[in-house]
């Protein structure tokens, strides 16, 4: 788990405890918005650090390779809490029931570490003015409104006194009014057992011996006994240790026994068993051998982040590789479907071959005339230019079909392009859903799905850029001798586009259905205007019309040419 729970919280103050109290707060330093470092020194020049990370939003603790000083001024480098620079670090506080731990530093400030999920942060509090001085997470608003005396409840914390002892300053008062409150809602008590023989605490416990064979069942309630009315104490860790010796602690019947220096032993019933077995066994440095629970948490950590990243990794992955397996299926069936289109009509080759050879029947000024098909041995209907001769109008259709196989050999070749990627991408998504560990993931890093976006590699051979947009397919003149091929390979009922008064690509949307939807027109003349002269202008005008009333003037250079009827819209680029 990459989430900070409480005893995680106890384990990081415990290792900043025993590593960095008495060491000088150096500087702070990010590269990210996920990951803070502390620096720390003191004598002979030595260094240590630690870094938060947050993954997903969840915070965690790592020690950290010492972040040199000319790494400040990087241009990624954002330095945090200069406030601090210099301040020793002089106690680490934890609530032991929350996610909350406190740095505290010489000087006016403090470190608070909070650890609520996706809502962790790392916030300086200035103690002058009981108000947060600054945040890691800037868009964690509320946490400017945190406040350290309502949120840090600390029944146990450390300290550091006269940097040669440390202290475990336990306030006991409101630790059993914490553990009181919530044997309440429980319909329970607890039942303490007597410290008093310890010597540690003077209190006025009811007698063990009438507590001793009392047991407790979900309907019992038992009153609450006089708890310990006493001052915060603070007692040393040696002191602390010895007494913990002399706890055992009964996980079954929920009872405590101590035994006192003169070998008498007290017992006594106690609810909220795992919360003091955790308080007597589990807290406190020099118990449980902190090290190595240290070592098996960074060990477990750096398992699940990477696990963590493997998993989003392979899912961005996954959900990119099929994202382009949809593109390219979409895309080969618009082909197939343009392809079907011209190879099932009548070739205009052939249109070409019934008007020269009906010239003889042709009535001047006649725009649709009936002629003798021979290829079927039927009349057919052609439409014709009427203010053309019939050789005109013949040699306008031995052109369409001179485009037409043109057309053909480009979609064959796209086609063929298209099918090539698609399998690589399903061969990639293939061994990307069999991936199950970082290493498998890594032996596919140099293996990318094939690129369908708007910024995808084009053909050389095509005299435009291919664009898709909401299922349409777009055309983009590469150059002005582009614009030119293009427009021949358009078909009339295309839509072409260009700017107004700024030279620049045309752009053509090839015709799908009965209309073109509004949004699809708009990115085109916004690709138009993007692809002009004009692009740093604010506002452009793009004119925009069909083909059909797109010429192309003789002896006019290059991309130039004359335009019957046109609308034209108004796009902004800012």
């Amino acid at each position: 788990m990459i989430a900070a729970d409480f005893n995680r919280f106890r384990l990081w103050s415990e290792v900043i405890f025993t590593e960095l109290l008495g060491w000088y707060f150096d500087f702070g330093i990010s590269f990210s918005r996920d990951s803070l470092v502390l620096n720390f020194t003191r004598k002979q020049n030595q260094t240590k650090a630690i870094e938060f990370k947050f993954i997903d939003g969840q915070i965690t603790l790592f020690p950290s390779k010492t972040i040199p000083q000319e790494s400040k001024n990087k241009k990624n480098a954002l330095i945090q809490f200069r406030e601090l620079e210099h301040s020793q670090l002089i106690g680490v506080k934890w609530n032991f029931l929350d996610r909350l731990m406190v740095l505290e530093f010489s000087g006016d400030f403090s470190i608070a570490v909070k650890g609520y999920g996706r809502f962790s942060n790392v916030i300086l509090w200035q103690n002058s003015t009981q108000a947060v001085d600054s945040i890691f997470r800037l868009h964690l608003k509320s946490d400017w409104d945190f406040n350290l005396n309502e949120d840090l409840k600390l029944p146990i914390h450390y300290t550091f006194s006269d940097f040669n002892q440390e202290k475990i300053i336990v306030h006991w008062d409101s630790l059993l009014k914490l553990i009181d409150n919530t044997a309440e809602t429980e319909s329970h008590s607890i039942i303490p057992m007597d410290f008093e023989q310890q010597g540690l605490f003077q209190s006025d416990f009811p007698s063990p011996e009438k507590e001793a064979n009392h047991s407790i069942s979900s309907s019992d309630t038992v009153q609450s006994p006089p708890y310990l009315d006493v001052l915060d104490t603070e007692i040393s860790v040696t002191q602390w240790n010895q007494f913990i010796k002399t706890v055992k602690y009964d996980e079954i019947n929920f009872k405590m026994t101590h035994t006192a220096q003169n070998g008498i032993e007290t017992s006594g019933l106690i609810h909220l068993g795992f919360l003091v077995d955790w308080i007597l066994n589990s807290m406190l440095f020099g118990v449980v051998g902190t090290s190595k629970q240290w070592e098996r948490y960074q060990k477990e950590t750096s398992q699940a982040i990477l696990e963590f990243y493997f998993k989003k990794n392979k899912e961005s992955r996954v959900a990119q590789c099929k994202a382009s397996i949809k593109s390219l299926n979409t895309h080969i069936k618009q082909i197939n479907s343009r392809i079907f289109e011209i190879q099932n009509r009548r070739s205009f080759k052939e249109l070409g071959d019934i008007l020269i050879s009906n010239c003889h029947a042709i009535k001047p000024g006649v725009a649709e005339p009936l002629l003798y098909d021979y290829y079927t041995d039927q009349r057919i209907r052609i439409k014709i230019n009427p203010e053309l001769s019939c050789a005109e109008n013949a040699e306008r259709f031995y052109k369409k079909a001179k485009k037409e196989n043109v057309e053909l050999d480009i979609l064959n070749k796209q086609l063929d392009d298209a099918s090539h990627r698609l399998l690589t991408a399903l061969t990639l998504l293939n061994g990307l859903e069999k991936c199950e560990n970082h290493a498998d993931l890594q032996a596919l890093k140099n293996v990318e799905p094939p690129n369908t976006s708007r910024k995808a590699k084009q053909s050389d051979n095509l005299p435009y850029k291919q664009h898709f947009f909401e299922g349409f397919e777009l055309w983009q003149g590469k150059s002005s001798k582009s614009n030119d091929e293009m427009l021949k390979l358009a078909a009339k009922n295309d839509l072409w586009f260009h700017t107004a008064d700024f030279s620049g690509s045309h752009v053509i949307i090839r015709k799908k259905g009965k209309a073109y939807p509004s949004n699809v027109i708009q990115f085109a003349a916004k690709l138009a205007a993007l692809n002009s002269k004009g692009k740093n202008q604010s506002l452009l005008t793009v004119m925009f019309t069909e083909r059909k009333f797109v010429s192309k003037p003789k002896g006019a250079n290059p991309g130039e040419v004359a335009v019957i009827k046109y609308e034209t819209m108004d796009v902004s680029l800012k």
